[in-house]
């Protein structure tokens, strides 16, 4: 089967697309172009002041990073929470000097305490009350230790998850007093 394909005899027609929305007018153009020309100074303009905003940014960075380390000076022996560097909110308050490592039981009791005097609380508020209150959470990962003392808590039916990482007091519960 030899099928040819006929050759178009006449060049296909052009159409000026972009003809119809420019202004055949030469004083529009000139305008356009001048309107043009002025809002790429601008950008150019607008570039550089993001670019001095981005050194100033980069050395506020630096300088948080500088005193982060300060506030809360990394642990290699645990993974808590430290802010990242240029980060608006703290995540914990840092830990006071002298103090008061908690674990097993009287984690559980301090916890139930502060669940008591303050309502229902997120696991991050609760973590944040205890360093405020100058106990920090021992063990390796902060967070799971304590979410795991809690949870052993609401298996106990002293405490209660209304939601994910939500904690309260069990109704009709007291906290049991640390030792």
């Amino acid at each position: 089967m030899d099928a040819t394909i006929p050759l178009p005899t006449d060049p296909p027609a052009i159409v000026a697309i972009r003809q119809t929305a420019r202004s055949r007018d030469p004083l529009v153009r000139v305008t356009r172009l001048g309107n043009r020309a002025r809002l790429l100074d601008e950008l150019a303009e607008a570039d550089i002041d993001l670019a001095d905003r981005a050194r100033d940014r980069q050395r506020i960075v630096q300088q948080l990073e500088t005193l982060r380390d300060e506030l809360w000076p990394a642990a290699l022996w645990s993974q808590g929470r430290r802010p990242r560097p240029g980060r608006l909110v703290d995540p914990l308050p840092p830990l006071p000097e002298g103090t008061t490592w908690l674990w097993g039981r009287p984690l559980r009791a301090v916890s139930l305490e502060l669940l008591e005097r303050c309502g229902p609380l997120s696991l991050p508020d609760l973590h944040a009350l205890l360093h405020l209150h100058g106990y920090g959470v021992a063990g390796a990962h902060p967070v799971k230790v304590l979410a795991d003392a809690l949870g052993h808590e609401v298996d106990e039916g002293r405490a209660e998850r209304p939601a994910r990482g939500q904690y309260r007091i069990a109704a009709g519960c007291e906290a049991p007093r640390p030792r």
